[in-house]
């Protein structure tokens, strides 16, 4: 049996990595013991931001530029993308 996913404990620290680099939270990828809804929660920013600027916020020509990327927590907001009027209207932004 295959396994994607790890058994979370409230309070309990995981140390196992798992899931691909674009999604990843910079303390999975230091190798430090972590918080899962924390990891879970920079998981779904990088969905919402996907989402809605239609790119992944952390995408490079290779796994190491990436993982800079990630790990410095640079990213830019597309210029046809207005955040403001997204959140405040509820509405996806048109590409």
């Amino acid at each position: 049996m295959l396994k994607f996913s790890n058994r979370f404990y409230p309070g309990q620290k995981l140390e196992t990595s798992c899931g691909s680099l674009a999604y990843s939270a910079p303390e999975i990828l230091l190798g430090d013991s972590y918080d899962a809804p924390a990891v879970d929660v920079w998981s779904l920013g990088v969905i919402l931001y996907m989402l809605v600027c239609g790119q992944a916020p952390f995408q490079e020509a290779n796994d190491s530029e990436t993982l800079t990327m990630i790990m410095d927590c640079k990213y830019s907001i597309p210029s046809h993308v207005n955040i403001a009027h997204a959140v405040v209207s509820g509405r996806s932004v048109p590409r």
